[in-house]
């Protein structure tokens, strides 16, 4: 269990947020290792099927034993037992940008046809080049991000949209990676600055949108 999904504006708390109370069945697109997904499924009586194509994440996956269903596969052409459902909330945590334009447009129509109360994404406010965080995620060639995604391409797609973290704090040429020396006090000031930042994404790093069907 996480704290931060108790810290208000953090991406936790606002994913959960957007996910709401009234859910039991969960499709996590691109569930990646599952940590994100552990954290959030704390106390929750979810049903959770999760898909992943990178075969050491699966693995890792299946090892917190959170999900009713792991399988392997690519999120934008899912194996039939999965698409042959609907879910109650079909959730996508960082993969849109790992998919180029074209792709990602498809994909969404797809996952919208899943989704039997909200579809919810989430990816980076305009496009950030990706970069490992270390030397072995430089062979996981799924994890290249081939396109951007801004707030108002999101709105015409009819999302609602919440912001989380400050770009001109974090960005690659933000005031934190300038003078890392003060990280902390970037920190404090980020959070004073969220409720800004979730009202109005465009400042944000990263968009969490919502389309709602019922």
């Amino acid at each position: 269990m996480t704290i931060l999904k108790y810290i208000p504006f953090s991406y936790h708390w606002i994913v959960l947020r957007v996910i709401g109370s009234d859910v039991h069945t969960i499709l996590d697109l691109g569930c990646g290792d599952g940590a994100f997904m552990r954290d959030l499924c704390g106390g929750k009586n979810w049903d959770i099927t999760g898909i992943e194509l990178h075969k050491p994440s699966l693995s890792k996956a299946k090892k917190f034993g959170i999900y009713n269903k792991l399988l392997s596969g690519d999120i934008t052409n899912m194996p039939k037992d999965v698409i042959s459902k609907k879910y109650d909330v079909v959730f996508s945590s960082q993969t849109l940008e790992h998919l180029n334009k074209l792709e990602g447009k498809k994909a969404l129509k797809t996952w919208e046809k899943l989704a039997r109360k909200k579809l919810v994404v989430t990816t980076p406010e305009g496009f950030i080049e990706y970069e490992p965080i270390e030397a072995k995620q430089e062979n996981n060639k799924l994890q290249k991000h081939l396109s951007g995604w801004n707030y108002d391409e999101m709105l015409n797609l009819g999302f609602s949209v919440r912001g989380q973290g400050a770009k001109f704090i974090y960005a690659k040429n933000g005031i934190a990676p300038k003078y890392p020396k003060l990280l902390f006090v970037w920190m404090a000031f980020s959070f004073i600055v969220a409720p800004l930042i979730y009202f109005f994404p465009k400042l944000a790093i990263y968009m969490v949108a919502c389309k709602k069907y019922s």
